[in-house]
């Protein structure tokens, strides 16, 4: 008796059955910036060297983009927003996005510190 391969059923799949994820192609615009922020890591950092720290420092760069451009409308027209919003966006803006520039921070200079502190470390 020979073993017979199961026929294709059109799907992608893998041993376990559960269909592959379907990788999300970066847009041109998306891989230019990819490239501008490695390439400033790279010359900066002499901390992140490997691929995993290339991603996350990418990924720390424009995870709040969002956050920013809802920041830069307020500037741009604050009376487009009411007070709630208006506080909805700055919050936002202030827990997410300056947790992320600590972490590239640390990626691309080793340690953060602040520089509006009097105390110098």
């Amino acid at each position: 008796m020979s073993a017979r391969k199961p026929r294709k059923n059109g799907r992608p799949g893998s041993p376990n059955g559960v269909a592959a994820p379907k990788r999300r192609k970066e847009p041109k615009s998306d891989l230019a910036l990819r490239n501008r922020l490695i390439d400033a890591l790279n010359a900066y950092s002499m901390h992140a060297e490997s691929a995993a720290d290339k991603h996350d420092f990418y990924f720390h760069m424009t995870d709040w983009i969002s956050d920013l451009e809802d920041l830069a409308a307020l500037y741009k027209d604050p009376t487009t927003f009411d007070r709630k919003q208006s506080r909805q966006v700055i919050f936002g803006f202030l827990v997410h996005a300056v947790g992320h520039l600590n972490a590239a921070s640390r990626l691309l200079l080793g340690e953060v510190c602040d520089p509006f502190t009097k105390e110098s470390k």
